[in-house]
Parts: structure tokens; C-alpha cells; sequence
């Protein structure tokens, strides 16, 4: 079984029920701001997904917490729930590319391919709360070794979960990416239907099928009203 499809299997059977999300009224409010200052830990769970699990360490840069991801021919994920009634109206965050996948891009192969399916790091957005229902679905937003931003493709490994390109590469100069989605509207596009409301967002970076390393920072996950 695919790292996707185990995650999201794990996922659907532990989010809690917690309802998170601000009212009608107030669809313009912050939900949640994480900036991983003490205490973090206590709203997010690991998973482990392979033999060696990728570290998830509080650290900082500029003098500011970060999320330090690092794996090593490993994978795992984080998870927060995001339980409500409706879909974000946004979410954002902030990621820099600490190290890059030291791979071959010459003979690795093709990340559309079961074994090229690593990313320094993803964001999942996971719709629904069963997948035994035909209406859970998951977006995985990545930073990628080659494939071009805006590139859309089913993951080798879990139908339901539709990569979605961002960034690509290695930063000539690195520094911070800011991100900012509309998961609604991205949802309707990739999967031609309403979407269901979101359970969960997670972190996750994973080397295990390419043997590889990489390193990613994380900061400034924000989650804004629902529709």
C-alpha cells in the first residue's frame, strides 16, 4: 500500500470531531495561526509511513520558531484537524527549501511514477472524513524535483489524491515561499464537484521510495473562515 493511500487511511479513522471553525457571520476570521511556539506538539499528531520516520523538530531562523522536516530515506506525516461544517475560504503558509532531494534527476524516475513518488515537502488538504465514501477526496499541494508549477496529476499510489505543483526545483537564492490556496475552488476545478467539508491538514516530506534525503522549514499555517 502507497504512503498516500496508508496516510489517508490512518487519517480518516483518528481526526477528532473537534469543531474548529468560526460561524457564517464570521467566515473572514482566522480559524487557527500556527506558528510553532511552545506547545505545538499537543495539536498535531505523527504517523509514521515507513521503516524510518522522517524528524519533525521545533527549531528557529531569523530568530523566529520554525518547523524543521527532515527525512532520510523515510516518511511520515503530521496531522491537524480542521473538523467543521464547511470548506476554508483560504489556507496559506510559508515553507523554505532547507535541502533539496539528493537524487539523480538524470536516472531517477519520473514523479508521476510509483517510484519516483518523494517530495521534499507536501501539504495535504483532506476532504471528507471516510473513504470508503465516494465524496473524500485529498489535495496534495508539493514542492517538486522537476515538474513544472500548475502541473495537476492522480498520485501513482491513491486515486483519490490529486498532486498539485507549486514550486519546483532548488532556490538559486533561498529563501521564504508563501503559499496561499482557495481549497474550494481548487477542489472544484481538479474534481468537478462541491466539495466536502475539510477534516484534516498535514505536513509530511518523504524519501523513502528514492532513497534520498531532503529538508524543509515550515512556518505561518493559517486557516481562514469556511464557507
Amino acid at each position: 500500500m502507497g504512503n498516500e493511500q496508508m496516510f489517508c487511511r490512518w487519517l480518516v479513522s483518528t481526526v477528532a470531531a473537534t469543531l474548529l471553525f468560526a460561524s457564517v457571520g464570521q467566515a473572514q476570521d482566522v480559524v487557527w495561526h500556527e506558528t510553532f511556539e511552545d506547545g505545538w506538539q499537543d495539536r498535531w499528531q505523527l504517523r509514521r509511513l515507513a521503516s524510518r520516520a522522517t524528524e519533525f523538530l521545533a527549531s528557529t531562523r531569523d530568530g523566529e520558531a520554525v518547523l524543521r522536516v527532515r527525512s532520510q530515506r523515510g516518511a511520515a506525516a503530521l496531522v491537524r484537524s480542521v473538523s467543521g461544517d464547511g470548506t476554508p475560504e483560504a489556507i496559506s503558509w510559508r515553507w523554505f527549501l532547507d535541502q533539496a532531494m539528493d537524487v539523480d534527476p538524470v536516472t531517477m524516475a519520473e514523479e508521476t511514477r510509483r517510484e519516483g513518488d518523494d517530495y521534499a515537502a507536501r501539504v495535504f488538504v483532506i476532504f471528507g472524513d471516510d473513504l470508503s465514501d465516494d465524496d473524500t477526496h485529498v489535495l496534495c499541494y508539493v514542492w517538486a524535483r522537476q515538474l513544472e508549477p500548475g502541473t495537476i496529476f492522480p498520485s501513482p499510489v491513491a486515486d483519490r489524491v490529486q498532486m498539485v505543483v507549486l514550486r519546483s526545483g532548488y532556490d538559486t537564492v533561498p529563501v521564504w515561499r508563501t503559499e496561499r490556496i482557495d481549497p474550494a475552488a481548487d477542489y472544484r476545478r481538479i474534481f468537478a464537484a462541491e466539495p466536502p467539508p475539510v477534516g484534516a491538514i498535514a505536513l509530511m516530506s518523504d524519501t523513502d521510495d528514492t532513497d534520498s534525503a531532503a529538508a524543509v522549514l515550515f512556518d505561518d499555517i493559517v486557516v481562514v473562515g469556511a464557507h
